[in-house]
This record gives structure tokens, C-alpha cells and sequence, in this order.
């Protein structure tokens, strides 16, 4: 706490600096000169950026972070209690499914967008994943549990998507290690499709028949986390169109019942 208001302190004098000078150029300036622009070095270099660009080193829960220069910040959820991953922590929540009070079968600009909200069911968005996985080397965790409460996971050593240009396809999916089943694997290289926007090798639109949209081939899946959520008292999904992971839980009926997706940097900074 003492080397955060330390640090804090420090950024409130500089910034007092920058309005001091901003100020006395003000006096000094022939009336209706504009005195700085948007570019001016001063804005720009006077107070370093410290917003973080990942989880790593940050507090569990929700934080600010920003990919790029002078790129908005944005909040991400961050975990750094997670047991998976060697227990360094720094791993950042892209999707997160519980209880099915979100709705995950959405059209393209909704998963380009994201949706949802941090502290319940979430989805961050394709835009922002494929900044992140783009902006630095990332490796992808995968959490789940079925109704009975047993738990799996996946880790792959190597994670990227594409842009929107290129349909979000699974760019990179790396080495896999954990006790799931490697039931992602069929879907690397293939594009992003939604029930609106249909970029799988099909002959009928996977989103559509599945009831979720996911990174889909021309036998759709055999993983598909954005399918239906069964809900404790609801019917039992068939047809699979559940959240499903081939070699955990494979279908025709039945769902997932918890998900997460998380990446961190390959590379601990």
C-alpha cells in the first residue's frame, strides 16, 4: 500500500508540473495561439503510461489495462489465485460461464464487441482477444466442470485469433497439456462463425445448428463452449447443442455446467 501512494504521489506531482507549465507557455503566448497540440511532446512524454498491459503482477479481481499506444484502457478480470499453470498466477479471464443468466447465441457484432459483465457471465470480445493474443505471445487455459462437479482442464502453450478481416480464425493453438483431452485441436485454422455470419466448411451454418457460435469446420466441433447452458431445473440440451468438450463430455445431450477461457503472456514479465 505505502509504494502505491508512494507511486501515486509521484503522479500527481507530475502532473501539477505539466499543468504549471501549461500555464506559464498560457501568459507567455500571443492571444489566440493554441499552445499545445494533441501531439505535443509535452502531452505525450511528461507523464509516463503506467497502465498495465496484462494480469501479471496485479491484484485479483477486476483492473484497467491497455493494449497499444494510445489505445483506450479498458477493465479486464484478472486471476492470480488460479492452481493451474505452474500457480504464477497473471491469467486473464476472456469468458466465463456459471449459471446461464447470459446469452452466448449472438450475432457476429456481438462477439466482436463482447458482452456481459465482469462479475457475473462474460464474453471480452473478438476484437479484444485478437489484440491481446496479437499484442504479445499468449497461452490459453481452459476450466470446466460437468453437473457432478468434477473438474477438468487445458492448457495450450500458444494462442492467437486472427482479425476481423481474416473472420477471427484460430490462428495459433500450441502445444497441449492437462487431463480434459485435447478437443480443441480440430478447430485450429478455421474461421469464427455466428448464426448471421456463417464462415465454417458446412453445408448448413454450425452456430445455427448447434445453437452457439464458435471457431466451426465442416464436421462443426468437437468442442463448442458457447452452446447452450443447462440450467439446474431446465430440460436436459440434446441434439448437442450444449457446452461441450469431446473428451470430457461429448454429447448428443447434456452440457457443461462452468467454463472459463484465460490467457496470459507466454513469457512472465
Amino acid at each position: 500500500m505505502t509504494d502505491e501512494l508512494q507511486s501515486l504521489r509521484t503522479e500527481l506531482n507530475e502532473l501539477q508540473q505539466l499543468i504549471d507549465e501549461y500555464k506559464r507557455r498560457a501568459q507567455e503566448a500571443p492571444l489566440g495561439t493554441r499552445i499545445l497540440q494533441p501531439s505535443s511532446p509535452l502531452i505525450l512524454n511528461t507523464v509516463p503510461d503506467k497502465t498495465p498491459k496484462n494480469c501479471f503482477g496485479q491484484s485479483h479481481g477486476q483492473v484497467r489495462i491497455r493494449i497499444g499506444h494510445n489505445k483506450e484502457p479498458f477493465f479486464v478480470s484478472c486471476d492470480q489465485k488460479i492452481r493451474y499453470g505452474n500457480g504464477e498466477g497473471g491469467w486473464l479471464v476472456v469468458a466465463y460461464r456459471f449459471d446461464g443468466s447470459e446469452e452466448f447465441n449472438r450475432d457476429w457484432q456481438n462477439y466482436k464487441a463482447g458482452f456481459g459483465v465482469l462479475n457475473g457471465e462474460f464474453f471480452i470480445g473478438l476484437d479484444k482477444l485478437h489484440r491481446l493474443t496479437n499484442g504479445e505471445e499468449q497461452e490459453l487455459l481452459v476450466v470446466m466442470r460437468n453437473k457432478n462437479r468434477e473438474e477438468r482442464f487445458a492448457i495450450y502453450d500458444h494462442f492467437s485469433i486472427g482479425s476481423e478481416a481474416e473472420k477471427y480464425l484460430l490462428y495459433v493453438l500450441g502445444a497441449y497439456s492437462g487431463d480434459a483431452g485435447d478437443s480443441l485441436r480440430y478447430h485450429a485454422g478455421k474461421k469464427f462463425t455466428t448464426y448471421d455470419q456463417d464462415n465454417d466448411d458446412n453445408g448448413q451454418n454450425c452456430a445455427r445448428t448447434h445453437a452457439g457460435a464458435w471457431w466451426y469446420g465442416r464436421e462443426c466441433f468437437e468442442s463448442n463452449l458457447f452452446g447452450t447452458f443447462q440450467t439446474k431445473y431446465g430440460a436436459e440440451i440434446d441434439y448437442f447443442k450444449g457446452i461441450l468438450w469431446k473428451t470430457f463430455l461429448p454429447g448428443p445431450k447434456g452440457s457443461l455446467a462452468y467454463v472459463r477461457m484465460l490467457i496470459r503472456p507466454r513469457k512472465k514479465p
